[in-house]
């Protein structure tokens, strides 16, 4: 399961809702596989859900950096990050038609989301949103870019980035301890 926690807000109120509404889609997968219950159709309507809502949220998020005029350069990084999610995902769906284990698929696809969205989250979306705080302030767009632009660098960053997969792979071992005393 991906648990939401503070260090992945970016505290603009409706891209938080929305990548905790991401992170529900998310779990529902999760939740299916826990209980034995994946199914290919299960897994097919939960594709489609992650990559329509995905859709949605991207839009809403590229709207919010123009509306805030946040630097040209970043938001073109930015909407690469979100097509390549989407083809990414879209490959997902594709691979679901051949798959010959429905489950290995789904927790590939638990795997990849929850990697991509703790990374995007983590990373890009917090120099947006560090980016818009700034230029609300009275930054210009392009100084707020520079200045906030080497995110993957920054310390904070790194410590969620880790604190992020330790928190995995404690969720993976209690996992594992799970299945062996069943």
């Amino acid at each position: 399961m991906f648990v939401w926690s503070s260090k992945y807000a970016t505290h603009i109120q409706e891209v938080d809702a929305q990548h905790q509404q991401l992170i529900a889609i998310l779990n529902r997968i999760y939740a299916a596989i826990d209980e034995g219950a994946v199914s290919a159709d299960g897994l097919d309507a939960s594709l489609d859900e992650l990559s329509e809502y995905a859709s949605y949220h991207f839009e809403e998020e590229e709207g919010l950096m123009i509306r805030k005029r946040v630097a040209t350069a970043h938001v073109k990084l930015h909407k690469m990050e979100h097509r390549a999610f989407i083809y990414d995902v879209k490959r997902l769906q594709a691979k679901r038609a051949s798959a010959e284990s429905v489950d290995a698929l789904a927790q590939q696809t638990t795997a990849f989301v929850t990697n991509w969205l703790a990374l995007h989250i983590l990373g890009i979306d917090q120099s947006m949103a560090s980016q818009v705080r700034a230029i609300e302030d009275g930054a210009s767009p392009q100084d707020a870019y520079e200045h906030f632009k080497e995110y993957t660098y920054e310390r904070a960053v790194t410590r969620n980035l880790v604190g992020t997969l330790l928190e995995m792979w404690r969720e993976a071992e209690d996992k594992l301890r799970e299945i062996r005393e069943k």
